[in-house]
């Protein structure tokens, strides 16, 4: 067969494959399909190991659902991560900024937009060669590409989203205490933060009194937030304070004099009876400062890590730099009284693992306590299922931590929050497109303005995307700048979906689509024309005047109504919101025409560090639908390196999928990463050479058939039914092996059920894998070339055939190419797994004994460190009708296992002590490697017999290891007993063979 190449080639048949599979038909039935999703995939970073396992797993279940008829949607969605895109954006700012005040938001934007189209490329890149079974297709609201949180449909959607729910008061600004993450300049949710236990010190601290000559000691962890002191606590019925209360304490350095108040809360034994009351970095001195009506903004720190104006001389300095110079301020003005050891709770970032200051700030918060009340039950009542089960607990653990939701953050890199603040800050206005609409209805000259460029200028200053005062040119370079994750430009993007929304304005979206036939979609095809028109339009544009020559603003005040100074507010949309919404959005959840009534509850996959992410996304859609999103969530691995640490994107430690592919083959990846399966996964490149082996084993095993099949068949389709059928007519003309494999193969596709949709997809890969190395291609095949019967040919290609189904999900690539190779017909994607095939099978347990026995023999070889080709000796122990059945199969055993000398002992026969055996059922099987020697037997010489009494010694340390390991794991006692007696009789054959050196020695 010269198209049947001798040794596989991975590059070669992937180019081929992806060149062919665009032909092929994924589409899913809509009607009874179950849907599958993930926490979207970044675009800011690369994919590593962690997202490319996610993602197999999915495609797995999706490619095994849809082959058994209940289809698939595997629904694709991309986020841009709050920390790595971050982290990824300011280091492209710092090669042309210096100082991120002088950034504008068109700036960064320009930065940022150009990040992630390079990135995105490269992660689709990234998915194609895995062969990530997407449905691109089946996209929300009429989009040509995957939804993307900065996608200009997702964006606009967020926005009303938003705008609606603090309508209906859903979302709620309040003062509360976070913790703010000074690295990354955000605030982060009491969810997402960790306590560390850590060793730190106890101070106690003198304050002075102001009114007498009297002091008292208060006891604190965090001496450098002292400057925010608003107040000394006692409990009321504290006798030692009850004078101090109503006085006023000096707090130490800055002397500023602060209140001495009673409230209940305090323990009146703990710590001196008296504590601090710093609300804006404790949350319990803010409960209390609240209800005593104590100032709470008094900050010792700011956001930068930097001390405030509050410390007096200390105003601007770092904490971390000049911690030491306060304390010893602290001593050298005799108020520092004590130093102890102690341990403290330190909050830490969940996903960074940087130490956290806990701050009191002004945050969006969204209403979850229903939500949470709902999820609780479902999970509770196992409405909610994990695979593995015992996720269970940890996702209500997660849930439990979520007392309400912050949804501002301060991140650089986001989504804005719509929101405008007065000059004054007393007021805060929430607009969206509703209000620039509603405002020009109002307008009286609106006969003569036009509306549709100020709502399309209105979306980019809310996205942050353009400065409220823009120049021309800047503008139009954005409006025909291509659109993040799609072919059309800006504005050919917002003039299409408002042409759908806004049928009523048709004549100036006309005019805009006019002016657009004078620009082409990356270069300028009638500069002049264009700018000519488009100003024409601009000038025409409700809330829009011009400034100066080529500068024009926004009027955001008209909105309002109200003669005030607005600005937007900073804030972005917390990611963990965003990624709940996104995967929302992608469902259809808020698509009026499909609606709540046709959502089927969907299977979610993700790792076990992002469960809270899930709970939140689980939350978003009971609080906004009352729906649950999904009834079942498989949870994955966390790949780590050598060291343990968690694979990240932005570490030294990530491994791109792309280039294990490029080593070793998209197949090979796709096995390894679902194949060596454990809590915390390593990756190992001795490991994933095992895999590449299999797919060149599987491959030249194929090939065997293949040229029998040519010569019996030609080059034609070979038509599966007709082979099966023939097969079942002729099932009692069938030889013991033949029956044997179809017997393995019909076990294996009855557990797919068992294994696939129980989350054991690895067990499932493995137990696969293992049929086809060991039970197909080392034993059946070498049985196969002794056999004369003309079924076994078709045994061999009927059980390829179904092997190949199996073996699709899991590499899809190899099992295509042999499909074609070997002449079957159809893709295999269009194949099903039917498992009712030659039912007329009846198990042969002769057969399968046999088959254990080849197995016990080569787990021994395995225990004794021994390759597979070293010649050994065996004996065999059964009845004597076992024993005929084996000796007519001895070629076969002889083969496979290597065997230089077989025995065949009846029941009742002593079998020779220096073999390492295994007992099957009521039979025993023997192994020894080389030949050790009899007692009674001429003797050899000295050298012989000292290499043989090495290997005897060596076999009785394995004995002993094998005896501690059995107690260890409480096997039954005569097992155990067993392998003690062995453990004599190799000590006997020791003290004989000492014996016997010796006295060759004296000869």
């Amino acid at each position: 067969m010269s198209d049947f190449s001798k040794k596989y080639n991975a590059e070669a048949v992937e180019n081929e494959i992806t060149a062919l599979r665009k032909e092929e038909d994924f589409s899913p039935d809509s009607k009874d399909s179950k849907t599958f999703i993930s926490l979207p995939l970044p675009t800011s970073t690369n994919l590593h190991l962690g997202h490319a396992e996610n993602v197999v797993l999915q495609d797995i279940l999706a490619r095994y659902y849809h082959m058994i008829d209940k289809k698939a949607e595997f629904r694709p969605s991309r986020y841009y991560g709050s920390f790595l895109a971050n982290e990824h954006i300011q280091r492209q700012l710092k090669k042309i900024w210096t100082s991120k005040e002088k950034i504008s938001k068109a700036q960064f934007w320009d930065v940022m937009q150009q990040h992630i189209k390079r990135q995105k490329k490269h992660n689709e890149h990234q998915l194609q060669k895995l062969w990530i079974w997407m449905d691109f297709e089946r996209l929300p609201n009429g989009q040509t590409s995957s939804p993307s949180t900065f996608g200009l449909h997702f964006s606009r959607f967020l926005r009303k989203l938003f705008y609606q729910l603090v309508q209906d008061d859903i979302i709620y600004e309040a003062e509360d205490i976070v913790y703010w993450n000074t690295k990354y300049q955000t605030s982060l949710g009491r969810d997402e933060v960790k306590f560390e236990k850590q060793k730190g010190k106890k101070y106690t601290i003198k304050y002075f009194i102001s009114t007498k000559n009297n002091s008292v000691n208060v006891v604190t962890t965090s001496p450098e937030t002292i400057f925010g002191d608003v107040a000394l606590a006692v409990h009321p019925d504290n006798k030692r304070y009850h004078n101090l209360i109503g006085q006023k304490a000096i707090i130490p350095i800055v002397n500023r004099t602060i209140p001495i108040i009673a409230d209940a809360r305090v323990d009146m034994f703990a710590n001196n009876g008296i504590i601090r009351i710093t609300p804006a970095h404790d949350l319990f001195s803010l409960q209390i400062a609240k209800d005593h009506k104590l100032p709470v903004d008094h900050f010792a720190i700011d956001q930068d890590g930097c001390f405030t104006k509050h410390a007096g001389d200390f105003d601007g300095k770092k904490v971390d730099e000049f911690m030491g110079n306060i304390l010893q301020n602290l001593d050298d003005i005799d108020n520092m009284v004590s130093v102890e050891n102690c341990d403290y709770e330190v909050p830490m970032c969940k996903k960074t693992g940087e130490k956290l200051q806990v701050m009191c700030l002004v945050q969006r918060f969204l209403h979850v306590e229903k939500a949470k009340e709902k999820l609780s039950l479902s999970i509770d009542n196992w409405t909610v299922k994990t695979f593995p089960a015992r996720y269970i607990s940890s996702l209500k653990e997660h849930l439990d931590t979520i007392d309400r939701w912050c949804i501002s953050k301060n991140y650089l890199f986001g989504q804005w929050l719509p929101i405008w603040i007065s000059e004054n800050k007393w007021m805060i206005y929430v607009l969206d497109e509703v209000d620039v609409l509603e405002s020009y209805k109002r307008d009286k000259n609106k006969q003569k303005l036009k509306v549709i460029l100020s709502l399309i200028i209105f979306n980019l200053i809310a996205d942050g995307r353009l400065n409220a005062t823009f120049e021309m040119d800047h503008l139009m370079t954005i409006l025909l700048t291509t659109n993040v994750g799609s072919d059309q430009t800006v504005l050919q993007t917002y003039i299409d979906t408002m042409d759908k929304e806004l049928g009523v304005y048709t004549p100036q979206l006309k005019e805009l689509k006019e002016v657009m036939h004078y620009a082409g979609k990356d270069k300028w095809v009638n500069l002049e024309n264009f700018a000519a028109s488009f100003i024409k339009i601009l000038d025409a544009s409700f809330a829009i005047k011009q400034v100066s020559d080529q500068k024009y603003q926004f009027d955001v005040d008209k909105l309002i109504q109200r003669d005030k100074w607005l600005r937007q507010e900073k804030s972005k949309f917390d990611i963990s919101f965003v990624n709940a919404a996104l995967i929302l959005y992608s469902l259809w959840i808020f698509d009026e025409k499909k609606g709540k009534s046709k959502f089927r509850p969907a299977l979610m996959v993700s790792g076990e560090n992002v469960l809270l992410e899930i709970n939140k996304v689980l939350l978003l859609s009971l609080e906004l639908k009352d729906i649950l999103l999904c009834d079942t969530i498989f949870i994955n691995k966390t790949f780590c390196d050598a060291k343990k640490k968690k694979m990240w994107a932005l570490c030294d430690n990530n491994i791109d999928p792309a280039d294990l592919v490029r080593e070793f083959g998209a197949d090979t990846t796709r096995l390894y990463l679902m194949l060596e399966w454990d809590e915390l996964a390593t990756f190992d490149h001795s490991k994933i050479h095992t895999y590449e082996e299999f797919i060149n084993k599987f491959w030249n095993a194929s090939r065997y058939i293949a040229l029998k099949a040519e010569r019996s068949y030609g080059k034609k389709k070979i038509t599966l039914s007709t082979l099966e059928k023939e097969l079942e007519k002729n099932v009692l003309n069938l030889q013991d092996f033949d029956l044997w494999i179809l017997n393995k193969i019909r076990n294996l596709y009855q557990d797919v059920d068992v294994y696939i949709f129980s989350n054991n997809v690895s067990e499932f890969g493995k137990k696969l894998l293992q049929i086809i190395k060991n039970d197909f291609c080392d034993k059946y095949l070498e049985v196969s070339k002794n056999s004369k019967s003309p079924l076994t040919e078709k045994v061999m290609l009927l059980v390829v055939s179904k092997m190949l189904k199996l073996l699709w999900p899991f590499a899809p690539f190899v099992s295509e190419k042999l499909r074609m190779l070997m002449w079957f017909q159809w893709y295999l994607s269009e194949q099903r797994l039917q498992w009712d095939f030659l039912e007329a099978i009846n198990k042969n347990y002769k057969i399968q004994l046999f088959m254990d026995i080849i197995d016990k023999l080569l787990a021994i070889k395995d225990w004794l460190s021994c390759k597979k080709h070293t010649p050994v000796d065996t004996f065999i122990k059964a009845n004597p009708d076992f024993l005929r059945f084996t000796k007519s199969n001895e070629a076969t055993i002889k083969k496979i296992v290597n065997i230089n000398k077989m025995e065949y002992l009846n029941i009742n026969d002593d079998h020779p002590c220096w073999y390492t055996t295994e007992d099957i059922i009521d039979m025993t099987v023997g192994l020894k490697v080389g030949h050790v020697i009899h007692i009674e037997e001429k003797p050899k010489g000295v050298i012989e017999l000292k290499k043989e009494f090495d290997q005897m010694n060596d076999y009785l340390q394995y004995l002993k290891n094998t005896v501690s390991a059995m107690v260890v794991h409480k096997s039954k006692e005569d097992e155990i007993e067993k392998k003690r007696k062995e453990i004599t009789k190799a000590k006997k054959a020791i003290l004989e063979m000492e014996y016997e050196i010796n006295k060759l020695k004296t000869k």
